[in-house]
């Protein structure tokens, strides 16, 4: 849902106007937007995650929120990866293996965006991913 689409006076009623009736009447008026915005983004979180694990150096946790938990696995590492991600395809992802509770494995989390922005994504990883297999011969 894009707040900006239905204006600014809308917003404010929301958090200007401290009445839960206000706020129940903002949620009914927007709420068929809001069920379709939440069946496309599913739908295109559902498409991301297959075409992630079609990966071969991740492992994809599965999820229900708007980003997925990837283990990387080897031949390749994170710092390689992160690497050549950032080099050759100028895309910046964030090493998640110093968070407490990873035991020194190796983690990326990676965020479900839209469709244009996870299919470069995903085809960088597919280059990549026929590099890591190349690296196994």
């Amino acid at each position: 849902m894009d707040f900006e689409t239905y204006g600014e006076i809308d917003v404010q009623r929301i958090f200007d106007n401290k009445s839960l009736g206000s706020y129940y009447a903002f949620l009914k008026k927007y709420e068929k937007d809001y069920k379709r915005a939440c069946e496309k983004f599913i739908s295109e979180r559902n498409l991301f995650e297959l075409e992630l694990c079609s990966i071969h150096f991740l492992r994809v946790m599965p999820s229900q929120a708007n980003y997925f938990l990837c283990e990387v696995l080897p031949p390749c590492s994170v710092g390689w990866l992160a690497m050549t991600m950032l080099k050759h395809y100028n895309i910046l992802i964030r090493e998640c293996s110093d968070k407490e509770g990873f035991d020194g494995k190796q983690y990326i989390r990676i965020a479900v965006r839209n469709h244009e922005d996870n299919a470069k994504l995903v085809n960088a990883f597919k280059e990549i991913d026929e590099q890591c297999k190349q690296m196994m011969k």
